[in-house]
């Protein structure tokens, strides 16, 4: 599958405000066991040097509106502590990548999870190539890419900031709960 630049801004700014620190949650192996499904293909892992960051992403073989991430990964991302964030977005975003030549829409799914100070998003995409196609209309391919990328921060200055920019809601960790 020919892999582009697609114009995914919310990825590029949650990339751009997260500043390194130390590791305080899953291993990269540990929460690859727990987001990657196994019919998943292309399954990259990257951790970064400090641990502070991991980013898995891979391809899955699924129709829309169906998610690699699904109900049974969420109680499993739940019994190891994590918790989904609230957002004002729709489940479903569509938007146009019209980084190529032709045009092609990119049917996007992201959600954000907390533990204490760590952030997960996970983003679920199908593109559209057909060359006439509407918004409306559904992806003509069923291959998902999935990216998750986990931050583990320091400080809860900096969690709160990236929540903050982000607009979304994430609970609070046991050591605020007087707060």
């Amino acid at each position: 599958m020919k892999t582009g630049s697609i114009n995914i801004s919310f990825i590029v700014k949650l990339a751009s405000l997260i500043t390194l620190s130390t590791n305080i949650g899953c291993s990269g192996s540990e929460l690859n066991s727990i987001v990657v499904i196994d019919s998943a293909q292309n399954v990259q892992e990257t951790v970064s040097d400090d641990g502070s960051r991991v980013q898995i992403s891979y391809q899955v073989e699924m129709a829309y509106p169906n998610l690699a991430v699904g109900d049974s990964i969420q109680r499993a991302l739940e019994s190891h502590g994590w918790t989904e964030c609230l957002s004002n977005n729709p489940r479903w975003n569509i938007y146009e990548d019209a980084s190529e030549p032709i045009s092609k829409f990119i049917h996007s799914n992201v959600s954000y999870w907390s533990n204490g100070y760590s952030l997960m998003m996970i983003a679920s995409t199908f593109r559209s190539s057909f060359r006439n196609q509407t918004q409306k209309s559904l992806p003509d391919d069923e291959i998902q890419n999935v990216v998750i990328l986990v931050d583990y921060f320091q400080l809860k200055e900096s969690f709160q900031e990236v929540v903050r920019r982000l607009q979304i809601q994430c609970a609070k960790s046991a050591s605020d709960q007087g707060n």
